[in-house]
């Protein structure tokens, strides 16, 4: 759970007048334009102490009034009451993980499975993508940026990043191609040079290129319930999925046996396209946002020491083209209320 409390809100105050550089602004905790604290500005902001939530939540809430006055050079001022409300935010969240130990299992099953199809120097690997994400509950006061009204909000969200996936890479060994050549050469040829190259790779180290390309799908989705304090309420829904596709070389190595200690490097240059489709309803309408992008070049590299008890790994990534925007993002009103 997540708590925001105290600390300073602000009231930000523009006036315009008929001849500029006239304005005087001020604020009051009490009505008194007579009285009030005047200061030449055309834009002010002014610090005010947060209040504190009484628990009430949007039935009975803490308020605070104060009193902006503008005025110009002819003395003639405008009052504006403002409503202050507690500045408090609660929100919990709950994460979904685990999936991670089940989607292992099920990806070492199927490439048990395509190794039947993938023999010798060649390596067919599937790779099944968990579900992992956030639900998020939230409530609090908070002020719409256009209209500036002050609302009561309960929202639930959900980010599944991702929902699901899967990728497959297909690779060859240069180290057994090479070996193969090479003891080919000499005259040693299958089965016997197969046993040898197959045993070296097993004990001493493998070194695989190859192409991998790779499918997930994200999901997020937010429902929102507004209570207005001056009276009415509203409901906001949006959320929607995304398709990213990757695809790309990559060249793993492994120095040491399979099954003893050994330094793994792992390294991949990325790249694939991004579609997303985002459905809002705010009570007037029903639209959709669509956009597709690229997300640039990615070269990725993670180097792993396996020592059996501990096993130290490091990452490392570097952006060689920046993300970039094929389409959109463009929006198409499929409903409107009237």
């Amino acid at each position: 759970e997540t708590r925001k409390t105290g600390g300073t809100d602000s009231i930000k105050a523009k006036a315009k007048t008929v001849e500029p550089g006239s304005e005087q602004l001020a604020m009051e905790t009490s009505p008194g334009a007579a009285t009030a604290s005047y200061s030449a500005g055309a834009e002010k902001t002014f610090p005010v102490q947060a209040l504190a939530s009484t628990g009430g939540g949007s039935s009975s809430p803490n308020v605070r009034m104060h009193y902006v006055y503008a005025k110009g050079c002819d003395e003639v001022y405008r009052e504006i009451p403002v409503h202050q409300l507690p500045s408090d935010y609660v929100s919990g969240s709950f994460e979904i993980s685990g999936f991670a130990e089940i989607a292992k299992m099920a990806s070492d099953q199927l490439k048990d499975a395509c190794k039947k199809f993938a023999k010798g120097p060649f390596e067919l690997k599937p790779v099944l993508v968990p579900p992992k994400g956030t639900f998020t509950l939230a409530s609090g006061w908070k002020e719409e940026g256009t209209s500036h009204k002050a609302y009561y909000e309960k929202s639930i969200s959900a980010a599944l990043e991702p929902l699901g996936g899967f990728e497959v890479q297909f690779g060859a060994s240069i180290a057994q191609l090479g070996g193969a050549a090479a003891l080919g050469s000499i005259g040693i040829v299958p089965p016997l040079s197969t046993v040898i190259l197959e045993v070296a790779a097993e004990y001493l180290g493998d070194l695989v290129f190859g192409l991998f390309v790779g499918f997930q799908v994200h999901l997020k989705a937010t429902l929102t319930k507004k209570d207005y304090y001056l009276g009415g309420d509203g409901m906001e829904a949006r959320g929607g999925p995304t398709g990213k596709m990757t695809f790309g070389p990559y060249l793993n190595g492994r120095l040491g046996a399979e099954d003893g200690f050994r330094l793994e490097i792992e390294g991949r240059a990325e790249t694939g396209c991004d579609l997303s489709g985002e459905i809002t309803f705010n009570g007037d309408k029903i639209a959709l946002e669509v956009a597709l992008a690229c997300p640039g070049i990615v070269l990725k590299v993670k180097v792993v020491a396996r020592t059996g008890v501990w096993d130290p790994e490091r990452e490392y990534s570097w952006q060689v083209i920046d993300a970039f925007p094929i389409l959109g993002p463009k929006t198409f009103d499929l409903y409107e209320f009237k």
